[in-house]
């Protein structure tokens, strides 16, 4: 992906922000979706409505659109993109994301596959 350039977006009022970070990597508009959990998979039911609709918008609109996830037990950051769970959680499906064996590092998060 070459050399990453990121401009991270800081506020103060969190009201209104679509995503929890908003950045510019490589010349790419990217959305990132903070979650934290602290133990197991990462449940669907975490993102709220107004999370699924801006991340959706965010890819629709050709932009990368992310979720990075803390778990305290066993500790992990670890980031998948949002592509890879958008059609399961807008059909409405129960589940989770189970987080072993997806990237620690941002920018290898688009070499996750479409399940």
């Amino acid at each position: 992906m070459g050399k990453a350039l990121a401009r991270r977006t800081i506020r103060e009022d969190w009201g209104g922000q679509p995503y929890d970070i908003e950045a510019t990597i490589d010349g790419r508009s990217w959305g990132i979706e903070c979650k934290h959990i602290a133990k197991g998979n990462l449940p669907f039911s975490a993102f709220r409505p107004n999370e699924v609709e801006n991340l959706s918008r965010k890819e629709d609109a050709g932009g990368v659109a992310v979720v990075a996830v803390r778990r305290d037990a066993p500790a992990v950051d670890c980031f998948f993109p949002w592509y890879y769970i958008r059609d399961a959680i807008e059909s409405g499906e129960r589940g989770s994301v189970k987080l072993e064996g997806l990237p620690t590092d941002l920018l290898n998060v688009l070499e996750v596959v479409h399940p």
